[in-house]
């Protein structure tokens, strides 16, 4: 028993550290932002009161809302159990990726973590923001290890699917997890279909839990009534917009999140997607194709002083996204601009098909995390709060890069290159992670 004991520790002393880092911030922590308001709800009507009256007026995430204000009167209570969710989140992805995962890897996982901009879940209060987003992920990863185990054939005993069909309600109180929860659930019966494989009737439970979910959402009068105040609060112009404006918010919104505005996590990404097509025998054209994202978002994103030197009108990319979106009308720079995402976007299409030509797993795995999560961002465009919403709606984005960058490396990189990669990544995620959270550590200390 001493044995196990030690080489359990030895196998996860990186989550005890996640535990006691995550632990630390959250003795600093202050209820600010919407957390003080929930705080105060109670003092004047019920819980009951409280739910039928936000289900009405403002929003379909009762379940959310609900625990916002039990947990903003018992803060203690609520950041105990943050700090475990916030260490199952990366043993969750730890694990998705790699059932018998080394603490290296782990390490590696972590290093990805630390390349998230935590400060984007405090755009509302670290509660209310934490507990919308960080708690609904933490259970679709939750419901994505149990599917990951049908998806294999193993046996789930009925309690487990069970915890499935629970996790899948409360993950798809919030949009953006709905849609991630919905693109899963299909991507996975489709593949099981293609592969003539046996669907377990819990996949089809939780496939029929998140459309019954996505109706709630859908019908929710409150979700109506919200969209006609943000709409005359933040953005009146909304009504005024097409289908294809609210796409250019949606699609040029992200591509400029993840080229111009220091997303190291999107960096790493792109590096590993170039090491690894560059290892395959095939024409050397292609390889140098490959390698076109990663160069196009490094010289715009990281190097555009120099740049502007030589051209100086090249800054106008960079400030091209308005609050309508990126196309403006006569202006040459915004069409130059939404050319060049484009064109990122193909060619990093273009490194997921010959990846897929390689081994279709592989390459299917990758889409589907890559559109699951490019999704969750692009329907914030149908959304009058895209903008005053702020950096948080990327959060399933970020994830989704997170999770493809640790299959990269688990599947598809050599222990060679590992190596010869891992000094680059120690160097931005540690520079990510000192910039991003510095004046975190300045209140703690």
């Amino acid at each position: 028993m001493k044995i196990k004991i030690m080489d359990f520790i030895k196998k996860n002393y990186i989550f005890f550290l996640v535990f006691l880092i995550v632990a630390i911030w959250h003795t600093r922590m202050p209820v600010d932002g919407d957390g003080i308001w929930f705080s105060e709800q109670l003092d004047q009507m019920s819980y009951g009161e409280y739910i039928v009256n936000r289900y009405r007026t403002w929003s379909s995430r009762l379940l959310i809302e609900t625990g916002l204000l039990f947990f903003t009167r018992h803060v203690m209570l609520w950041k105990i159990l943050d700090t475990i969710i916030w260490t199952f989140v990366v043993y969750g992805v730890v694990k998705l990726l790699d059932e018998y995962y080394t603490p290296n890897f782990a390490i590696f996982l972590c290093l990805l973590f630390s390349c998230y901009d935590i400060r984007a879940l405090d755009t509302a209060g670290w509660i209310a923001v934490i507990m919308n987003y960080v708690w609904p992920f933490a259970c679709f990863c939750g419901l994505f290890l149990i599917m990951k185990k049908l998806f294999q054939g193993q046996e789930v005993r009925w309690y487990l699917g069970v915890a499935g069909i629970v996790l899948a309600v409360f993950a798809c109180n919030q949009e953006q997890a709905a849609l991630a929860v919905a693109g899963v659930c299909i991507c996975c019966i489709l593949y099981m279909l293609c592969e003539k494989m046996q669907i377990s009737r819990w996949i089809w439970g939780y496939m029929f839990t998140t459309i019954l979910s996505l109706i709630f959402i859908l019908t929710c009068p409150g979700n109506g009534s919200r969209k006609t105040v943000e709409i005359s609060t933040y953005f009146k112009e909304f009504s005024e917009l097409t289908v294809w404006n609210k796409l250019d918010i949606g699609v040029t919104s992200i591509c400029h999140m993840s080229i111009f505005e220091s997303n190291y996590l999107f960096v790493i990404f792109l590096m590993l997607l170039c090491v690894v097509i560059w290892r395959k025998p095939i024409a050397i054209w292609k390889k140098y194709m490959a390698v076109i994202p990663f160069v196009g978002t490094v010289v715009m994103g990281y190097l555009l002083g120099e740049v502007a030197r030589l051209v100086p009108e090249v800054v106008y990319m960079k400030d091209s996204l308005q609050q309508k979106g990126t196309y403006l009308p006569g202006k040459e720079w915004s069409v130059l601009t939404i050319i060049f995402y484009i064109g990122i976007m193909l060619f990093v299409l273009w490194d997921v098909f010959l990846i897929f030509c390689d081994n279709k797993q592989d390459g299917f795995v990758l889409l589907a995390v890559l559109g699951i999560g490019f999704a969750t961002r692009v329907i914030m465009g149908f959304a009058p709060s895209v903008w005053v919403s702020g950096s948080r709606t990327f959060f399933f984005w970020q994830m989704a890069l997170l999770v493809c960058s640790g299959y990269l490396w688990r599947r598809c990189l050599s222990e060679k290159e590992k190596k010869k990669l891992l000094i680059p990544i120690v160097i931005l995620s540690g520079l990510s992670f000192a910039l991003n959270t510095g004046s975190l550590f300045q209140r703690i200390v």
